[in-house]
């Protein structure tokens, strides 16, 4: 459950400082600097607030399908601004966006996607999620597939060493959570977390 809430940056792991404190430090050293100064410099980003608010968003629901069509309209965004946040914050590691699987991939709709935060830790840092809080079981359940979505990724980049590592979802008249390709071979995951 530590790892749950502090993921992956050896940051939140300094013994000097309880839970509260390096989450405030991440939260505003880490996140408002690439938000307020890598975004806008790299990517030349005109609303550096909505980007903040969409990353938000994203954390409530990690590892769930999303509507973009629907996130546009309750963000009051158009399209193509949701689809340039959206790759903005996918390219500086923030978020991770799953795409249904097909074996076509030029069959791949568009509308549902399933997104992921990219680290759990910053996900908690952000939201202000407490020690209390991560005890919820659903919210376990949601951090964990979300750890094995990021795993899954590094797996296939060491097996494979492509620079655009993939995992899809399955969604039919059953879900899985995480499918792998690997060297042609599809790899369902199922993640499921429990006392």
């Amino acid at each position: 459950n530590e790892y749950l809430l502090r993921g992956g940056y050896p940051e939140f792991y300094d013994k000097k400082k309880e839970w509260n404190d390096a989450s405030r430090t991440m939260r505003e050293a880490y996140f408002d600097a690439i938000i307020s100064y890598d975004i806008i410099r790299v990517f030349k980003s005109r609303n550096p607030e909505k980007i903040r608010q969409l990353y938000s968003f994203i954390s409530m629901y990690t590892a769930q399908q999303v509507n973009l069509t629907n996130l546009c309209r309750d963000m009051n965004i158009s399209r193509n601004a949701l689809n340039e946040y959206l790759s903005e914050l996918e390219q500086t590691f923030l978020i991770k966006i799953m795409r249904p699987y097909k074996k076509n991939k030029l069959k791949i709709g568009n509308d549902i996607k399933k997104i992921y935060v990219g680290d759990v830790g910053m996900r908690n840092a952000v939201l202000g999620t407490t020690e209390q809080d991560i005890r919820d079981p659903v919210l376990l359940g949601r951090l964990a597939e979300t750890v094995a979505q990021d795993h899954t990724l590094r797996l296939k980049f060491c097996i494979e060493n492509d620079k655009k590592c993939e995992t899809y979802f399955w969604k039919s008249n059953r879900e899985v959570d995480i499918i792998l390709e690997i060297d042609k071979k599809i790899i369902p995951i199922e993640s499921k977390y429990a006392e």
